[in-house]
């Protein structure tokens, strides 16, 4: 026990700064503020550090919410999309890339890990979904959580709750099936 409790594991730091991440890019949808945008990116780009699988479900959070708040054009030209993608990816890219590109494992995940065709397989969604019902304990649960959306009490909170979600489903398509068949 003396060894296992001095080994560093990382799920629950990273679900600390994942949450809190959420939690400051909410925060900066209701007072936008470069000052916030970079809380947000640097919470980000920690949580993503210490795990990078967290990485889609971020993204996809901060995506929807600016986009619903800036417009298409006010997100791609905005310095604050740019930020929070500089503090937000860098961070990992740095230290996960040379290691990626020395040890020849990219381009396992480009090539071997990526498999869009499996999304056509009847047996992925189906796996997918047990794994999920399993997750939540049945599809009751699953059922009850999708109608938190509906009743939630605002459009921000709708739309925060479909961006994890939706950050779920492009961890499953992309992360998930490139991370097994590549060893990661």
């Amino acid at each position: 026990t003396v060894v296992v409790s001095l080994a560093f594991h990382p799920d629950a730091l990273m679900l600390m700064l994942m949450i809190a991440s959420w939690y400051a890019i909410v925060r900066n949808d209701f007072a936008p503020s470069l000052g916030g945008t970079a809380i947000a990116g640097l919470l980000s780009g920690l949580a993503i550090l210490i795990q990078p699988v967290c990485a889609p479900s971020i993204v996809v959070l901060y995506v929807l919410i600016s986009l619903r708040g800036m417009g298409i054009r006010g997100f791609f030209l905005g310095v604050e999309t740019w930020a929070m993608a500089v503090l937000a990816l860098a961070p990992s890219a740095c230290y996960y890339l040379p290691d990626l590109i020395r040890s020849g494992r990219l381009q396992a995940l480009v090539v071997s890990g990526y498999r869009p065709e499996l999304w056509q397989t009847p047996e992925f969604w189906s796996s997918w979904r047990d794994m999920l019902f399993e997750l939540v304990h049945g599809p009751y649960v699953a059922g009850v959580a999708l109608l938190g959306i509906v009743f939630a009490p605002s459009q921000r909170s709708r739309a925060v709750l479909v961006s994890l979600v939706f950050g779920y489903l492009v961890y499953g398509l992309a992360v998930l099936e490139a991370g097994r068949d590549a060893g990661v």
